[in-house]
């Protein structure tokens, strides 16, 4: 195990324990509306990275075929 995968596990565990704590107050403060576009933006993000993903990997296996 590396030297930096403790801290990352603890960092990211962390880190999604205050995005759990925090998530109600959050949502209270952006509203409804707010909280739409955030999930909306969110989701395009995702998008984006899974486009990203098979990017590389079709360019890739492109690059070993031809």
């Amino acid at each position: 195990m590396a030297a930096g995968d403790v801290p990352g596990v603890v960092a990211m565990a962390a880190t999604i324990y205050l995005c759990y704590r925090f998530a109600e107050q959050t949502v209270g403060a952006l509203g409804e509306s707010g909280t739409n576009v955030l999930v909306r933006l969110s989701a395009f993000i995702l998008f984006c990275i899974g486009i990203q993903i098979i990017w590389s990997g079709y360019s890739a296996l492109a690059h070993i075929a031809g």
